[in-house]
């Protein structure tokens, strides 16, 4: 029986430590190399969850005009007209987030995907050994 459950947190591990990457290492990217950029909010849209969606548009330093989707949220933090900082990945321009979303230090989620990692290879420890 232990060993079932053990079996069933680290899948739980594994599908938060995937989930935590997936989120973090793009903004970590747009933190170190993205080139901040004003944007200015072109639309809303409304999803079936009462949440707003952002449609915002940046000039690339080549003189571009990109759009992109900046999320969802049920109180939209810029209004239709207004500037918002942008970071964009230079070499894909549409890899875009406000600056806002992207952590000023990328020091939380590492420090919480190596206690994730510790207390796993724990878990496993306690599970093969058994």
């Amino acid at each position: 029986m232990l060993q079932r459950n053990l079996d069933g947190t680290l899948i739980v591990m594994a599908v938060l430590f995937v989930w935590v990457s997936a989120i973090y290492i793009p903004r970590e990217f747009l933190r170190r190399r993205g080139v901040r950029v004003s944007g200015t909010c072109v639309n809303h849209s409304a999803s079936k969850d009462g949440k707003v969606g952002i449609l915002m548009e940046f000039n690339t330093e080549d003189g571009r005009r990109i759009s992109f989707n900046a999320g969802y949220s049920e109180f939209p933090p810029v209004q239709i007209g207004g500037m918002a900082d942008v970071l964009y990945d230079r070499r894909n321009p549409r890899r875009a987030q406000l600056a806002r979303n992207v952590p000023a230090n990328g020091r939380t989620a590492p420090i919480f995907l190596a206690c994730l990692t510790l207390i796993a290879a724990v878990l496993a420890m306690i599970r093969f050994a058994a």
